[in-house]
């Protein structure tokens, strides 16, 4: 038998919000080092252009 409470849900939102966070952060890292490596390899950022 599955009991559902209000706590259990907001778990799980805060939760997934923290992880939704956390790969925010991720990515804007990413794009970051990828801006900054592209710059100095080709002088100009293309990283963008190759998934896009």
């Amino acid at each position: 038998m599955i009991v559902w409470s209000d706590y259990t849900f907001e778990v799980v939102v805060m939760g997934l919000s923290f992880l939704l966070v956390r790969l925010v952060k991720l990515a804007i890292i990413c794009a970051v080092f990828l801006s900054v490596f592209d710059f100095i390899e080709h002088g100009e950022i293309l990283w963008y252009q190759r998934w896009f």
